[in-house]
């Protein structure tokens, strides 16, 4: 069974948009190149369905980006990333 990840995204005008996909690579080495071509990257490029939809990484607030597993496969994030924290509402 392969585990779904989930993309959210939170717009500046306040909208959201969730999408649930498969996973893209299988190899860690290639999953480290994505993410790094994402945080260099202008927009962010989504097919669903066989449309693609593009967004402009200006218009987005924040992602949420869940990845079961993403921590223990040690995935080179930015030095400043903090790591395990909550949200407090």
């Amino acid at each position: 069974m392969k585990t779904v990840r989930s993309l959210t995204l939170n717009f500046i005008d306040g909208k959201k948009m969730s999408f649930e996909f498969p996973e893209q690579v299988e190899i860690n080495a290639a999953r480290q190149l994505m993410l790094k071509s994402l945080w260099e990257s202008d927009r962010l490029v989504v097919e669903v369905d066989g449309d693609f939809l593009i967004f402009p990484i200006s218009n987005i607030r924040y992602f949420q980006l869940s990845i079961p597993g993403m921590l223990e496969e040690r995935l080179k994030l930015p030095s400043h990333t903090i790591y395990g924290a909550s949200i407090v509402r």
